[in-house]
């Protein structure tokens, strides 16, 4: 700011007296004022998690787990193979009880998607993931640029359910540091619940 008002020197002449260059100061200082508490708060709500749709209450969100015969898919989007790696060493290490299935063969989870797509090219592999109120997240590890989950409608048929999959999506956010979206199966457009903590 003294660079500013240094510079404002040669103004003086042209703006007149010292008390209307103490009314540009002031006005200027204002306005940087109102300008950083802008930032500070953009700054917050960047940071605070976004809870538009998450903050349902059960009453108004049920009808979306109506057991229809298909499921509801879970995305991390826009992501790269390290981001699996990473997905793969937090949920190893995380509070959830894990199963990791190669065909028929349950093996220990694979450190890498690497590992796991050489496994799939003699067969299938799911990763199922255990939440509390038995509620079952699979993982087939499609493709290397999202993460797709499925979780069964019939899972999720009361609150404490719909809790637990709200927990274990603000989990996995933060975990991924990246949006997390519950969306009908096959229709990524179709967004029941988003959470970017």
């Amino acid at each position: 700011m003294r660079r500013l008002f240094a510079a404002m020197a040669p103004l003086r002449g042209a703006i007149g007296s010292d008390k209307e260059l103490e009314h540009v100061k002031t006005t200027y200082s204002i306005k940087r004022n109102a300008i950083n508490q802008i930032k500070q708060a953009l700054r917050r709500s960047l940071s605070d998690p976004l809870y538009e749709t998450t903050m349902k209450p059960w009453s108004e969100i049920k009808h979306e787990f109506e057991a229809d015969g298909s499921l509801r898919d879970i995305y991390v989007e826009n992501i790269e193979p390290e981001t699996w790696d990473q997905f793969i060493a937090e949920i190893k290490g995380s509070k959830y009880e894990i199963d990791f299935y190669h065909g028929d063969v349950k093996l220990e989870l694979p450190e890498s998607l690497f590992l796991i797509k050489r496994l799939q090219e003699t067969d299938p592999t799911i990763l199922c993931i255990w939440l509390p109120e038995k509620i079952q997240i699979n993982c087939h590890f499609f493709v290397e640029t999202e993460i797709e989950l499925d979780v069964s409608p019939r899972d999720i048929q009361n609150e404490n359910a719909y809790l637990q999959l709200l927990k274990f999506q603000e989990w996995l956010s933060k975990s991924m540091k990246k949006e997390v979206k519950l969306t009908h199966e096959g229709a990524q457009e179709l967004i029941i619940l988003s959470v970017f903590a």
